[in-house]
């Protein structure tokens, strides 16, 4: 509250003489113990003082093969006067601050002496207390909700939709494996399949062109704005002067940090460092290749770069007309299951309103008219 100006000096003194003692501390260690340069600078007791080190100086001043020894005195010899010098410096600060706090002392009035005690101190300690015992309490009562959450996370039925999702994906994975390498072909098509790698079938956009930042996010805008998030679309802009336009039949986003594919064919914004445009060329179609891109599995080397793999992958590609064929046989698969995805989220939500009115008295269950309860036998 007050000097503030005075103990930033002091502290910053101290700070001072800290990183001398410490560079001096460190210089000794370095050059002393048996056969240091700093051996013959001991006192009786075993230490590097400063009246040892300049007894040593002065003993080999003249010697023609102590130059190095010299040296390394006379760097010792100064870190001791830096470190003698910064200490004198601190503590004068620190009695001059005293001095000015003794003089305001005498001074001090009622009202401030009871807003130094009350308010700086009591009221700080309280306050720290109190901290201490809130955050004690929400520290137990996450540990209570997250047993409870693992505990009651699963139950049942919920587990046995997991097994028969994970049945599905396994079966989905494996068909598409085989329609995106040719081990399972759609009637009518025939031919060969070329094996190519992804770095000479597609090229790099320069994607800060089309990046903005996260203040230009809105709810609603003109644009979609996509990231290297797992949601397709993270949030919305008006920037048309960061417009991407995919060209043909759309792009690929690669998420370099996340591993993240993505598919869009509209134009759109991109939203963050990190995400990649990589634009088909030729006859490739951009859908397929999203399809054969997502069954491919990348290292994970945490938040690194990860296009360098991505690059290297080598896919089967088919004459245009089938990927296309693939393509929307894939795509509406995706379609499916994103629509039972909602289905689900949206019978969540009503059972869970329903649990709401229920457990709530809000909506009461009717009781049939031949019910056996105990109020009926009572009766």
């Amino acid at each position: 509250r007050y000097f503030a100006t005075e103990q930033a000096e002091v502290d910053r003194l101290r700070t001072e003489q800290e990183s001398i003692a410490r560079e001096l501390e460190e210089f000794i260690e370095e050059y002393s113990g048996e056969h240091g340069l700093l051996e013959g600078a001991t006192s009786d007791a075993g230490k590097v003082t400063q009246a040892a080190v300049r007894a040593r100086l002065k003993a080999v001043a003249d010697d023609p093969e102590g130059q190095e020894e010299r040296d390394v005195l006379e760097v010792c010899l100064d870190l001791m006067k830096a470190l003698a010098a910064a200490k004198r410096s601190a503590k004068a600060a620190q009695t001059q601050l005293d001095s000015k706090v003794l003089e305001r002392y005498a001074t001090l009035t009622a009202s401030e002496i009871t807003e130094l005690v009350v308010g700086d101190k009591w009221m700080a300690s309280v306050e720290g207390a109190i901290g201490q015992v809130v955050e004690r309490l929400t520290s137990g009562l996450v540990d209570r909700v997250r047993v409870l959450e693992e505990r009651y996370a699963n139950p049942l039925p919920e587990l046995e939709r997991q097994v028969q999702d994970y049945g599905a994906t396994v079966e989905g994975h494996l068909e598409r494996m085989g329609l995106l390498t040719g081990g399972t072909r759609l009637p009518g098509f025939g031919g060969e399949w070329q094996e190519v790698r992804l770095a000479d079938v597609v090229d790099r956009v320069p994607s800060r062109l089309y990046q903005v930042p996260t203040s230009a996010y809105k709810p609603a805008g003109r644009f979609p704005v996509i990231d290297q998030g797992k949601e397709l679309i993270v949030a919305f802009t008006d920037r048309a002067d960061r417009v991407y336009t995919p060209a043909r039949d759309g792009v690929i986003v690669f998420g370099d940090h996340t591993r993240i594919v993505k598919f869009y064919d509209e134009p759109f914004v991109l939203g963050a460092d990190g995400t990649q445009l990589l634009a088909p060329r030729g006859n490739i179609v951009a859908s397929f290749l999203f399809h054969a891109l997502q069954a491919t599995e990348l290292p994970n080397t945490g938040y690194n770069r990860h296009l360098k793999f991505l690059i290297r992958v080598r896919v089967f590609l088919p004459p245009r007309h089938e990927q296309q064929a693939i393509a929307t046989v894939l795509s509406d698969m995706d379609a499916e299951i994103t629509a039972l995805e909602h289905r689900l989220d949206k019978t969540r939500a009503i059972k869970q309103g329903m649990m709401q009115q229920l457990l709530t008295g809000s909506i009461r269950l009717p009781i049939p008219e031949d019910d056996t309860s105990d109020d009926n036998h009572d009766a």
